[in-house]
Formats: C-alpha cells, sequence, structure tokens
C-alpha cells in the first residue's frame, strides 16, 4: 500500500499533463480552490494586477501552502538560457514541496522541467510561457499514475502580475494536490 503522505517523485509515478481551459476549471470539482484564486486575481485592480496588491490576507490560510510565486527572468537575463521568458521560483508553497518531494524555491522553471523527467513540470513551464505570452490565466490539470491507477492528481492555475509600467514581471498560482 502507498502512503498519500509520500511524494510523486519517492514513489516514482508516471505524470500525465494537459491543460484545462476556463470552461472546464469551471467544472471541475479539483478546481474549486484554483478557481477562487483566479476570481480573486480577476478581481484586483488593472487589466494585469500589480504584484503589490497581492497579499497574503486576500487569501484562506489553509490556500497558502499550496501557492506559489514565480519572478519573470526576461530572455535576455543572464541566468536565461531558454532563448524565451524565464521563471525563478521566489516561493514553492510546503503542500506544493511534500507532495512533489522536492524544493524548488530559488531554482528555474526551465531547470526543473530540464532535471524532472515527467511531462508535467514540462508542461506547466510551457504553459507559464503561454500565461506571460497571452497575458491571460491558465489552468493544468496533472495526473501521476502508478501502473494504471491514478494516486494523485494536482491542479494547477497559473496567474500573471505587472509592474508599474504594465510589464509582467511576477507569476503565481496555486496547486491543489488530491489523492483519489
Amino acid at each position: 500500500m502507498i502512503s498519500e503522505l509520500q511524494s510523486v517523485r519517492e514513489q516514482n509515478l508516471r505524470e500525465i499533463a494537459h491543460p484545462i481551459t476556463h470552461e472546464e476549471a469551471m467544472a471541475t470539482a479539483s478546481f474549486a480552490e484554483p478557481f477562487k484564486l483566479f476570481e480573486i486575481w480577476r478581481k484586483l485592480p488593472g487589466d494585469i494586477p500589480h504584484y503589490s496588491h497581492v497579499k497574503p490576507t486576500l487569501f484562506r490560510p489553509s490556500l497558502l501552502p499550496s501557492m506559489y510565486i514565480l519572478d519573470v527572468l526576461p530572455a535576455d537575463d543572464d541566468e536565461n538560457e531558454t532563448g524565451d521568458v524565464d521563471f525563478r521560483f521566489r516561493l514553492f508553497g510546503t503542500a506544493n514541496r511534500d507532495n512533489y518531494g522536492k524544493e524548488a524555491t530559488g531554482n528555474r522553471l526551465s531547470q526543473s522541467a530540464r532535471e524532472g523527467a515527467d511531462q508535467g513540470v514540462a508542461s506547466g513551464f510551457g504553459l507559464t510561457q503561454q500565461a506571460y505570452h497571452k497575458r491571460v490565466a491558465q489552468f493544468l490539470m496533472c495526473e501521476y499514475y502508478k501502473n494504471q491507477t491514478i494516486i494523485k492528481t494536482v491542479s494547477f492555475v497559473v496567474l500573471p502580475l505587472s509592474d508599474d509600467q504594465g510589464n509582467i514581471v511576477r507569476m503565481f498560482g496555486c496547486g491543489i494536490w488530491m489523492t483519489p
């Protein structure tokens, strides 16, 4: 028997990830919390809310361990080797760390996508780039399998944040982990 407390890396689970549309997220129970976060973001001032408007007091305390914040690394940044925008984890909530099985705070998302053999991190990187370029929220579902059985799922939302000039300088969101 696999403990639900073991991380997906400890269990060596196979991952399948796929983007979810806004409409699908609204209709999918596992996206209830990510969709609430999306609604909070949508009600903040500005077309793309300013990063300073995001404060922990906006969110239920139980959501905070599932949240993450990414700093944008422009294509011309010395640390960025992707040829496109990259991201560095400013915060990788403890629920994400514990369920995934690795601390990511301080890591580049592209680095995590290269190091992880799983499709989900690579899909998350591509989806985060898409949220950046399109300047809209994106939703992602990841399912983790052992043999043909789903062991864990995680429902993500990725949301852009701007600076004073309207440039996207941070991304944030949450990943809600569930064990069926």
